[in-house]
């Protein structure tokens, strides 16, 4: 009976000019006891305390990075590490013509992996980040990632640790030590 009243307010309110949500999709959520869709309402997100919004931001910043390297895409790379401030080591191995920026160690590490996939799709690049532990300074508005950086190419696996610095203020990434190091190693490794 619901159902069919609600279907009718629906037509009618359309007969008579309104623009409401489709009656399938007040129908669905009906009974979800759920708003209508086209109410306005703010994200899980927002409604978290000041310290888990920065501590997810961050983790979210840190998934795409590790998206952006498997699927290789160079230029979000290089957007995301524009204005980084690369420890000693990675310093170093920007030297190498191959290991320049993020992006174009990403290449490298594609050219390793090989061929395409069965449906004509390039292969991710195995790097995985695990034992992440993330450090929030809201005093200094940074978090620090501390991360064991994976890389598994055909024959060969290697890992590191790398250190990140997330200023939120900026929304980017500022600081880094060992991740650049970690990645050339593997791509440039014989």
């Amino acid at each position: 009976m619901r159902r069919v009243a609600l279907r009718v307010i629906c037509v009618v309110a359309a007969v008579c000019g309104y623009s409401f949500a489709s009656s399938d999709q007040v129908l669905a959520q009906a009974g979800a006891g759920l708003p209508p869709p086209t109410a306005s309402r703010a994200p899980a997100l927002t409604r978290m305390s000041a310290d888990s919004i920065r501590l997810q931001i961050t983790y979210l910043k840190l998934s795409q990075l590790l998206q952006n390297l498997q699927q290789t895409a160079g230029a979000a790379l290089d957007v995301d590490a524009a204005e980084i401030t690369w420890s000693a080591a990675d310093e170093r191995v920007r030297t190498d013509p191959r290991c320049t920026s993020l992006g174009a160690v990403a290449s490298q590490l594609r050219s390793r992996v090989g061929g395409l996939q069965g449906s004509g799709v390039p292969p991710s690049v195995p790097v995985f980040f695990n034992h992440v532990q993330v450090t929030d300074f809201p005093a200094s508005d940074t978090a620090v990632v501390a991360v064991r950086v994976i890389i598994r190419l055909p024959g060969d696996s290697s890992s590191a640790v790398a250190a990140l610095t997330y200023k939120h203020s900026q929304a980017r990434w500022y600081r880094a030590s060992g991740l650049l190091a970690a990645l050339c190693a593997a791509a440039t490794r014989p």
